[in-house]
């Protein structure tokens, strides 16, 4: 009879023991499980973090390309411009050398010219005629240099941008929005006291209305360009006599549409100095109000 009672002691001890191990089993195989849902959760925020980051690249590119494309769309319209100005100005060069010169109303032609041989007594020696200046043309490479300094412009590589400019305006000196983009180019470059002469020559030309620069096209956001401007009036107070600088300030507000604050810098220069011509245009300008519907 002991001996019974201790097989089922045994058996009893046997089973507590199976199920224990059974347990502590189930409860590492819930931890274990429990592990891989953590993990699986953080590979899941991980993946969601680097979704949002590459979406907001996307956006970023998305936008930057929209920029480029409405600043290759700027520079193809003032491409588009200069080409008409170019086509224009050579049928009126076509069309000045073949009319013929008729005599004004009220003015007798003169007598017809009497091509026979002259007599020896009339012999006279013949007088040296002045040498006729050729009329440049507007070649290609007159279209080939403005496209080019365009486009390295709108790449804020200015100093190229100038030098093609400037071999462009040897075909035409009288292009004042041409010079004036040779001077925006100067500008940008730091080269003010070019940009300054080049300013002043292409307000002189210009018989109408002066247009803002192309300042505001070539920096990537307004922020960029305030931080330029600010740069300049920090210049500017560094050196308060510069009337060069002062007529440049006053340029990149009226360019970024600060007509306010441009005419007071082209006011104080007309005061400082009356002889200048351009700020006193650009003063004329600046206070006359656009024309509306009815005045066009």
């Amino acid at each position: 009879m002991t001996s019974g009672v201790g097989l089922k002691d045994v058996a009893l001890i046997a089973a507590l023991v199976i199920m224990l191990a059974l347990s502590i089993r189930s409860t590492l195989e819930v931890q274990r499980v429990g592990d891989d849902v953590e993990s699986v959760q953080r590979e899941v925020g991980q993946f969601k973090d680097s979704m949002k980051q590459k979406s907001g690249r996307e956006d970023a590119v998305l936008r930057e390309l929209l920029n480029q494309r409405d600043r290759l769309e700027s520079v193809g319209a003032h491409v588009a411009e200069l080409s008409d100005r170019l086509t224009k100005a050579e049928s009126d060069l076509a069309s000045t050398e073949s009319k013929p010169v008729l005599p004004s109303a009220g003015i007798q032609a003169p007598p017809p010219v009497d091509v026979r041989a002259p007599k020896p007594a009339d012999k006279r020696p013949m007088e040296s005629l002045p040498e006729e200046r050729p009329v440049p043309a507007l070649s290609w490479e007159y279209k080939q240099r403005v496209a080019t300094g365009l486009d390295f412009y709108m790449k804020r590589q200015f100093g190229v941008a100038a030098h093609e400019f400037y071999a462009a305006l040897a075909f035409n000196t009288d292009d004042w929005l041409l010079r004036q983009r040779l001077a925006d180019s100067y500008l940008l470059d730091g080269n003010y006291k070019s940009a300054y002469q080049e300013l002043l020559q292409a307000v002189k030309q210009c018989g109408g209305q002066f247009p803002p620069g192309l300042l505001v096209e070539c920096f990537g956001s307004n922020d960029e360009f305030k931080a330029w401007v600010d740069r300049l009036e920090s210049k500017l107070q560094l050196d308060p006599r510069n009337e060069e600088l002062r007529f440049l300030l006053g340029y990149a507000y009226y360019s970024g549409g600060k007509s306010a604050d441009a005419l007071e810098m082209f006011k104080q220069i007309a005061v400082r100095a009356p002889t200048n011509e351009a700020a006193a245009k650009m003063v004329e300008q600046l206070q006359t109000p656009a024309p509306g519907p009815e005045d066009k």
